[in-house]
């Protein structure tokens, strides 16, 4: 929906009641002139009425058109929402408005208690009348008995929901430039119309206040009202059918409903952060792959950082000549969980905010169940804090885990012995995968770092170490005037550690000033979805791609996301590489399945089978 400002109003309605000639209104030549009104650019000549009952005849210069309205009287039980996007199908010039206006809760009780009263004495009177004529009294007329079904129906709806009444008319324009070709259109639109299970009728004998009705101006000149509800009212507001295509976007394939093509440039939204979730199969890791494919191949000058744990992103990355770095206890490769960027003062205090970060990273790593404890905590930021400050003025090299688990046995007390016991493993022991220097020194572009070698102890607290790396290449990128886009598949690890999802939500709201953006892939939606924190970044994320999902998950996602039950559809049982992308404010329905004998396929498929 876009707020139309008072030029482009005028223009809307000068191509309805002019449609053959030019607009020719322009706002800094008409404020300095007081004899035109806004009206002399976009009334006709004159209107008639072709018969006493018949269509509207808009007399312009040269030119005639003919017009005629038409109103929806009844809709089903249960409507579709392809009404209005069915009528944009047909080749003519149609209009539809609708005109909504909500009562309040107590007023929409009262008008159903009245309906019901009305219908009820309607059937007193049919039983009457049957009985008088000695037939059956139960053999009154089924659009009556329907008739009461349904208001009931409405009536304990409304009871138990938080849905409204709103009073409605449905009003459909179609113009042409002759009587025949209007006939003809008219049929077509009545004849959709009524395979929508719907009822229209011609506007007879009010031809004139139907149009003032059909036009953008908020007036409903026409006397008749239908009663919908909140859900109803939101089926029929057009348009079912939303279009994404930004130039210089990212390609996710084609709109189900139009087959349009989709392109999104998440630099559009609020941030970059987002997510992809799809079950097993769904084709979570092709969709973030082709994202990738497409990020690298368009912003050449943008970073790509991937965190793999599978070891699913190496042949994409070899392809498109990035850097695979892997991290495991045996690999050459090393990253220094204390790294720090002392010119990075942007978040404050560069020590104080490293200290915290390390802090928590402990947590997750020998905190165990019940946490460290206070008095651990103070030992550790004051120990940690210490190195740093000797770091910042003598220099040499950048204090490592080791170097923090002597500091501790220093400090000769029972926690800090505690807790260089339990850093002794990660230090000098089979787990030493993050004890020494850093020795990676990554320029490309394109970064994936492979933890499929680490197992479930160094799992959660590898990425977050990788993820604090990310930061300060983050951080060092903003200076230089560069974007940084980071992928972390199976980001759901981090939520089961609450120090780790606290961690990942603090670097989600960081990375929005810092021009870069994250985004979070998995399969496992339900175990995601049992962290409080990430069901609100999901609920919050500017992007949001939602593969197929077990009903379940739909379900849940469902009711989190507010979505339709046309768009719940979307992601219950779907054909992989489909789904519904939320960006911004759209919601779109997209197939984005690769061809199977494409070189991109060969590139992102996982699927030893195929």
């Amino acid at each position: 929906m876009t707020i139309l400002d008072r030029t482009e109003r005028l223009r809307v309605l000068s191509h309805l009641l002019r449609p053959h000639q030019p607009f020719l209104f322009d706002e800094q030549e008409f404020l300095p002139n007081k004899r035109l009104r806004t009206q002399d650019y976009i009334a006709p000549w004159s209107i008639t009425t072709t018969t006493s009952d018949g269509p509207l005849e808009l007399l312009n210069s040269g030119d005639k058109t003919f017009h005629d309205t038409l109103w929806v009287r009844d809709y089903p039980v249960w409507l579709s929402d392809r009404l209005i996007s069915e009528l944009t199908d047909i080749k003519a010039d149609i209009t539809a408005s609708l005109h909504l206006e909500p009562y309040d809760q107590a007023e929409g009780k009262e008008l159903l208690d009245r309906q019901i009263a009305e219908i009820d004495m309607q059937l007193i009177n049919e039983r009457k009348k049957a009985k008088k004529q000695g037939y059956d009294q139960d053999q009154i007329p089924q659009s009556l008995q329907d008739a009461a079904e349904e208001a009931k129906e409405l009536r304990d709806e409304l009871r138990e929901s938080n849905q409204k009444v709103f009073s409605s008319v449905l009003v459909i324009g179609i113009s042409a430039p002759t009587a025949d070709q209007l006939a003809q259109y008219t049929k077509r639109v009545r004849t959709l119309i009524r395979r929508q299970s719907c009822v229209a009728e011609r506007t007879a004998y009010m031809q004139r206040d139907a149009l003032t009705t059909e036009l953008p101006l908020g007036i409903r000149a026409l006397p008749m009202r239908r009663t919908l509800t909140t859900a109803s009212a939101a089926v029929i507001v057009p348009f079912t059918t939303q279009e994404v295509f930004q130039p210089g976007g990212v390609h996710y394939g084609y709109n189900q409903q139009s087959r349009n093509a989709v392109c999104i440039d998440r630099l559009k939204n609020a941030n970059q952060n987002g997510f992809i979730l799809g079950a097993s199969g769904q084709g979570k890791g092709m969709a973030g792959k082709n994202e990738i494919f497409n990020l690298r191949t368009n912003r050449a000058d943008d970073d790509i950082i991937i965190i793999d744990p599978e070891q699913e992103y190496e042949p994409l990355v070899n392809a498109l000549k990035g850097a695979v770095v892997r991290i495991h206890p045996s690999s050459e490769n090393r990253l220094n969980p204390l790294d720090i960027d002392l010119e990075d003062t942007t978040m404050g205090d560069p020590i104080a905010v490293k200290a915290q970060d390390v802090i928590n990273m402990l947590r997750s790593l020998i905190g165990g169940h019940d946490g460290l404890t206070s008095t651990q905590v103070s030992v550790l930021d004051r120990c940690t804090v210490e190195m740093y400050r000797r770091y910042a003025a003598d220099g040499g090299k950048v204090p490592t885990l080791a170097d923090l688990r002597a500091r501790l046995l220093d400090e000769d007390t029972e926690d800090a012995t505690r807790l260089a016991d339990s850093l002794e493993i990660y230090t000098s022991g089979s787990l030493n995968a993050f004890s020494r220097l850093t020795n990676v020194n990554v320029d490309n572009r394109l970064v994936s770092y492979d933890i499929s070698g680490l197992g479930p102890e160094l799992r959660t607290f590898g990425m977050m170490v990788i993820l604090n790396q990310i930061w300060q290449r983050v951080a060092r990128n903003k200076r230089n005037g560069r974007r940084t886009w980071i992928y972390v598949d199976e980001f759901h690890v981090l939520f089961n550690d609450k120090y780790a999802a606290t961690f990942f939500k603090d670097l989600y709201k960081r990375l929005r000033k810092y021009g870069g953006g994250i985004t979070g892939i998995t399969q496992d939606v339900e175990e995601l979805l049992e962290s409080a924190d990430a069901r609100l970044m999901l609920s919050n994320s500017s992007f949001l791609y939602l593969l197929g999902q077990s009903d379940t998950n739909a379900e849940t996602l469902t009711q989190m996301l507010a979505l339709s039950e046309q768009q719940s559809k979307w992601i219950t049982n779907v054909k992989p590489g489909t789904g519904l992308i939320r960006t911004g404010s759209a919601l779109v329905p997209v197939d984005g399945e690769i061809p199977r004998d494409s070189r991109l396929f060969q590139l992102y498929n996982t699927d030893v089978e195929d």
